[in-house]
């Protein structure tokens, strides 16, 4: 199993229903869903949360404020898996027979995907928790507890604060009795001092980010949501999420460290951190060095994509950066991959992107990971391209969206080293969130039985050619950087990205990604002329250009590869597609 060149399959498991009907652990035949992830060409799984969520409701103001509920984000348990996933028949079992079993199957499974070679990622949280999460209840009930016991003993207590926009290490905690409204804009309250006058005061600092009535708040500010914000002013925190903390005569593992274990015991072999630059680097470093220690070669991908309501994201995002790990004697990036903005990227001005791709190389090993579209969006491709087509007269506009799907999913594969889809984005699904409301096993099922093997939307094939091109280019460690977009015709464009070789930093070559600009318009068409760049003149490659490629019609994308004569490749190989991929003297190529 190898950190790089992975093709990831983000899984919701309220698709698949209980574990028992796909671990394969009752099944002959073995687990389908794992047949059904190779049929694409994917080598790693991520699946979302499968821990026991939220049982709290919220109006979600950007769903027009619908009731949603029970966020797979928003874990109420992170010791005990979704009662939903259950492999129990039993629904009402007890919390001991189902762990037993759930145990079992997600073991199954998980040592099925090695067999194949295949990774298993576990959504890590390390961010909020859910609000009826017994942690924060135990939380609220001392400082209950210890404020009636401050008014019973005439004990004074005040409100601990620190500067909420300075760095970590140039926080200085103070104290003041009274907490204003305006101070929220710029303090945040860390715990509280209590004791007599004149004596020293004792402290308690809190886990979870509160307000002055000591409601706990989600990272909005809010107290009336599903989830709570970690503190991480916080020492405290600090000890109980991360370092541990003494009991007694017994030390306790960070609460953090203690989920990681439990991974690792499952068989899980990657762990996706979810909103990764909001955790402090000081705490992911020790928490990935945790997981390294504890299973060598664990593999990692961070959540770097900063929505428009995420206020300093951005500026919180270079950060990651500092997150290292020792390996071998060797400090390097504790973060493998990091999401790329692949689904906002704009052809006609891909500047912003160019800049985010260096950045995603500054904080990983591998580099930016693109994706097409994601559980957090409110529309899949799929959709976007049915609304797009919503008054074409056309009689028949599969095609078309299958195209579009196609285009998009190979300019995620091929900007970056790894690349992510949903599950369902190979039969050009709706999207499905992460709420419980949102799918169901049983509509799952239909929607797969109405897009088999050669239905218009089914494009696993085309994501599988897609999948098997990239491996041809036999360039695994490769760091895949866009350098730039031209148009070389109406609506033809070309991404011109550089594959740099991560260990020696040689020039592996060029890739040239042609793309139907605007599918629902027909086939667009390969140039006439072979068009050379600055770059691939300072690097001395000549394109021997294919005469037979010019006038090729493109109805998504194509794409050539210019192997640099000079490099050579690390001691693996990668069979070429057989009747697919062209292969000419230092390039390759292939369209779909």
């Amino acid at each position: 199993m190898q950190a790089q060149n992975l093709v990831i399959c983000n899984v919701n498991h309220r698709k698949l229903g209980p574990i028992r009907d796909w671990s394969g652990a009752n099944d002959v035949d073995g687990p389908w869903l794992i047949r059904h992830l190779k049929s694409m060409g994917a080598n790693a799984i991520w699946f979302n949360p499968l821990t026991e969520s939220t049982r709290i409701g919220y109006e979600d103001p950007r769903k027009d404020n619908q009731k949603v509920s029970r966020s797979l984000y928003a874990e109420r348990q992170h010791f005990r898996f979704s009662r939903e996933l259950s492999a129990h028949p039993d629904p009402n079992a007890s919390g001991v027979a189902r762990s037993f079993l759930d145990r079992m199957h997600i073991k199954h499974f998980n040592a099925q995907m090695a067999e194949e070679g295949m990774l298993v990622f576990s959504d890590k949280v390390f961010n909020h928790v859910a609000r009826d999460n017994p942690i924060v209840q135990a939380e609220t009930d001392e400082i209950t507890a210890l404020i009636r016991s401050c008014r019973e003993r005439g004990l004074k207590w005040q409100y601990i604060v620190v500067d909420k926009h300075a760095e970590p290490q140039d926080q200085k905690p103070q104290v003041q009795p009274e907490f204003p409204d305006e101070d929220y804009q710029t303090k945040q309250i860390i715990g509280i001092s209590y004791g007599r006058e004149g004596e020293k005061p004792s402290e308690y600092c809190f886990k979870f980010c509160r307000n002055r009535d000591f409601d706990a708040l989600n990272y909005h500010g809010m107290p009336d949501y599903d989830t709570v914000q970690i503190n991480y002013a916080s020492p405290q925190a600090y000890d109980f999420f991360v370092r541990g903390y003494q009991d007694g005569e017994n030390f306790v593992p960070g609460y953090w460290k203690q989920t990681i274990d439990r991974d690792i015991d499952l068989g899980f072999t990657g762990l996706r951190l979810d909103i990764a630059y909001k955790v402090p680097p000081h705490w992911l470093s020790e928490l990935i060095q945790h997981a390294h220690d504890s299973k060598p070669g664990m593999v990692t991908i961070a959540e770097t994509l900063a929505g428009v309501e995420d206020v300093g994201a951005r500026e919180l995002i270079p950060r990651l950066a500092d997150v290292k790990i020792i390996v071998d004697g060797q400090e390097r990036p504790g973060i493998d991959h990091a999401m790329l903005s692949a689904p906002w990227l704009n052809l006609k001005d891909p500047h912003w992107f160019i800049d985010e791709v260096r950045q995603m190389q500054d904080i990983s090993v591998y580099g930016g990971a693109g994706f097409p579209d994601n559980h957090d969006m409110e529309t899949t491709i799929a959709q976007f391209a049915s609304s797009l087509l919503e008054h074409d007269e056309r009689p028949d506009k599969q095609p078309v969206i299958a195209d579009i799907c196609v285009r998009n999913y190979a300019i995620a594969a091929l900007i970056g080293n790894a690349h992510y889809a949903q599950l369902g984005y190979e039969l050009c699904a709706d999207q499905v969130g992460v709420h419980k409301e949102d799918t169901d096993p049983a509509s799952w099922r239909r929607f797969m039985e109405e897009r088999p093997e050669g239905h218009p939307l089914n494009i696993a094939a085309r994501m599988r050619q897609i999948n098997e091109f990239k491996q041809s280019l036999n360039a695994p460690d490769a760091i895949f950087a866009l350098q730039s977009v031209d148009w070389v015709g109406d609506n033809l464009a070309r991404m011109n990205i550089a594959l740099t070789d991560r260990e020696t930093e040689e020039p592996v070559g060029t890739l040239e990604l042609y793309l139907n600009n605007k599918p629902e318009c027909g086939p667009v068409y390969m140039p006439q002329v072979c068009y050379e760049d600055v770059r691939q003149e300072r690097a001395g490659l000549k394109a021997s250009f294919d005469a037979t490629r010019a006038g090729e019609p493109v109805t998504a994308w194509k794409a050539i590869f210019r192997r640099d004569p000079a490099y050579a490749p690390h001691a693996h190989h990668t069979a070429e597609v057989e009747n697919e991929a062209k292969s000419h003297q230092h390039a390759h190529a292939y369209h779909s």
